[in-house]
């Protein structure tokens, strides 16, 4: 899978962070009675999905991928805006599912 990777950089250059988009797709059946928009029926619906998201250690609890989230969901609102795509999804490390469901994942 292709996707873009963006850092997140403190004031002294060192990288303290980083996410990576890429493109995705929900297959209907699994969001239930959506599957039909003006009359069409679709197999699936494009999505943008967060396929890693990190900071350093130490870093850990400062709010970081919170604010990680918040410009990859400005980068959703943009594409829809020109696209089809209308979800995010996560590819969440095991474990760290809490922080997206926190966040209304």
């Amino acid at each position: 899978m292709l996707a873009t990777t963006h850092l997140l950089i403190d004031e002294t250059g060192l990288a303290i962070g980083y996410f990576s988009l890429l493109t995705d797709s929900i297959r209907v059946r699994v969001i239930g009675n959506c599957h039909e928009i003006e009359g069409i029926e679709y197999a699936s619906i494009p999505a943008l999905k967060i396929g890693r998201l990190s900071c350093r250690m130490g870093y850990e609890g400062k709010g970081l991928g919170t604010e990680m989230i918040k410009v990859a969901l400005s980068y959703l609102y943009e594409i829809v805006k020109f696209s089809g795509c209308r979800m995010m999804t996560v590819d969440s490390k095991k474990g760290c599912e809490g922080f997206y469901e926190h966040l209304g994942f």
